[in-house]
């Protein structure tokens, strides 16, 4: 890096930095005078609804401060979703427009342009309890995430015929398909892990039904994980020891 490259970029940062102290004295002069300005004339507009002296001072920063905390809101990057932000800009617009309203009535009355009646009394009256709710609710909003946008159901149709197909040729998952090279070798070892999954599957109900002799079809079907058509196929050739032995003594007399 050149030594013009290096006190072109300090120049460069040091502009950058008077322009953003401008910016900001700028930004408190011009946010002051307005506040103030703003701050007498809801004052006064609160005097003029037959508020108590000290509260109306109340009433500018109960409209002025929410503008701002709405503004922030809607602006922050902290806050959680879209609603948060969609709410707190209408509502940093309402309190906008309620504090231009506000001053404009003031100014107007004390220009002796128009005397207040009982609406603005209301009006001015109802501006708290609203912006106490209005706040409340901002504050939920902003730490509440948007919901989850709804997936779409991922078809389950394919994979459930598949496990059906495999427990009716009671082929165990520990069985890897591997392609075969030709037609002929894949016949033979399609038929010789047909075979092996048999003899497994009925060794593992004639294994199951002589430790508990008592369980029903749909007991070893559950117990096993194949389907009831596997276990009734398998029945009769894996009774237990002791079955046979009782079916076959009235034979014998």
């Amino acid at each position: 890096m050149t030594t013009h490259d290096t006190t072109t970029r300090a120049t460069g940062a040091d502009a950058g930095g008077q322009r953003d102290a401008l910016f900001a004295l700028g930004m408190a002069a011009v946010s002051m005078a307005a506040a103030i300005s703003s701050y007498s004339g809801l004052a006064s507009l609160a005097d003029l609804a037959g508020w108590n002296h000290r509260l109306a001072l109340l009433l500018p920063l109960t409209i002025d401060a929410y503008a701002v905390t709405a503004t922030r809101v809607w602006l922050s990057p902290k806050t959680a979703g879209r609603r948060a932000r969609r709410w707190a800009k209408g509502n940093a617009i309402g309190a906008i427009a309620t504090s231009v309203a506000g001053n404009a009535v003031s100014h107007a009355a004390a220009a002796h342009v128009f005397t207040p009646t009982w609406p603005v009394v209301v009006m001015v009256s109802a501006i708290p309890s609203i912006v106490l709710g209005l706040i409340t609710h901002l504050w939920h909003l902003r730490n509440t995430p948007d919901p989850a946008p709804a997936t779409a159901a991922v078809p389950v149709a394919a994979p459930a015929v598949a496990d059906t197909a495999r427990n009716e040729h009671e082929v165990p998952e520990s069985v890897a398909e591997v392609p075969a090279p030709s037609a002929s070798a894949s016949t033979a070892a399609r038929s010789t892990a047909r075979t092996s999954g048999r003899k497994s599957t009925a060794d593992a109900i004639a294994a199951l039904r002589a430790k508990e002799p008592e369980l029903t079809q749909v007991a070893v079907a559950k117990r096993l994980s194949v389907t009831d058509r596997t276990v009734r196929k398998y029945w009769a050739d894996t009774a237990p020891l002791a079955t046979v032995t009782a079916l076959a003594e009235p034979e014998a007399a």
